[in-house]
Formats: C-alpha cells, structure tokens, sequence
C-alpha cells in the first residue's frame, strides 16, 4: 500500500514552513512548559499562529511570559504567533505538536 500525501507535520504559514523541531526549540527555552500545541487557523483569509501552553507552575508577571515566549516565536519560526496559556487537561496526551485547522475550499 502506497502513502498519499504528506506524513510530517512541517505545515507551510504565511509563505514559510514550520517544522515540529522548530516548535521545540522554543519549548525548550522555557523549562515551566509541560504541554504545548501550535495551531494555525485562517482569520481574514489570512494565516494564524496560537502557541497553547499549558504550564508546570505560573511564572511571576504572566505577561512578561507571553511577551518572552512570542519574542521567541518570532526569532525561530521567523514569523509572528500569539500565546494563549490554556488550562491543564486541555492539550491530550500525545496530541499533534503542530495542528492545522485552516480548512480549503
């Protein structure tokens, strides 16, 4: 049996690939992260970046955070994202690293 289509997780954002290891690259500068996600949605008809985290333990200025984690968005994946800190439960066990949600008509 043949495999269709793509078997990575690599998914092209405003013109660029993003790759998993990429994803982790910035996780790893940050050691309160336990779960994370990268999901790409269409606003506009243009692409978006949501980095969910879901945290070990809450750093002091919680905005200081998001600020650090979206800087380092930006100077690995060479493009801009947001970061939503999201409640522990809500990234499952074994979930995709990057999820896209864009859908194509």
């Amino acid at each position: 049996m043949k495999i269709l289509g793509r078997v990575d997780q690599a998914t092209k954002v405003r013109g660029l690939f993003i790759h998993p290891g990429q994803v982790k690259e910035v996780i790893g500068r940050y050691p309160q992260i336990e779960k994370y996600r990268l999901v790409v949605t269409t606003k506009d008809q243009k692409d978006e970046m949501t980095l969910q985290l879901g945290l070990k333990e809450e750093p002091p200025s919680l905005e200081s955070f998001k600020f650090q984690v979206e800087k380092s968005i930006r100077d690995v994946l060479k493009v801009r994202g947001n970061v939503e800190l999201v409640p522990p439960g809500t990234i499952a066990e074994g979930s995709k690293i990057i999820e896209d949600q864009r859908t194509w008509v």
